[in-house]
Parts: C-alpha cells; structure tokens; sequence
C-alpha cells in the first residue's frame, strides 16, 4: 500500500500555505516592533530593512 505522502504534497496545501504567511506576518511585526524600540530608524529605514511598506509599519507604530 503506497503512502498518502507520494499522492499530497504539504506545500501545496491552501491551510499549509495561509498559516505560513500568517506566520511571515508575525515574524516581519516582532522585527518592526523590536526596530521601532530602538528609536533610532526612521519608518523608512525600518520599511526598507524589512522588506514591507511604510504604511505598515506606521501602523504597528500606532497600535504600540
């Protein structure tokens, strides 16, 4: 009997891939938070060094 793993492949997963960019969401707001603590990088810098927009980090920005 073959393995259920030779017909399915995780990766392909709709749930696999939603919970793994919730996951990038959850690690990219740490790094912004942790950088906006230090007060000494502007939103664009931060935007720039985590690879997201300046919206989003004026967001967390406001929600801290």
């Amino acid at each position: 009997m073959e393995s259920i793993a030779s017909f399915f492949k995780i990766e392909n997963d709709f749930l696999y891939k939603l919970g793994f960019e919730e996951g990038r969401k959850e690690i990219k707001t740490v790094f912004v938070k942790n950088l906006l603590a230090t007060e000494r990088l502007t939103i664009a810098e931060i935007a720039s060094f985590t690879n997201t927009t300046e919206e989003f980090v004026q967001k967390i920005k406001e929600d801290q």
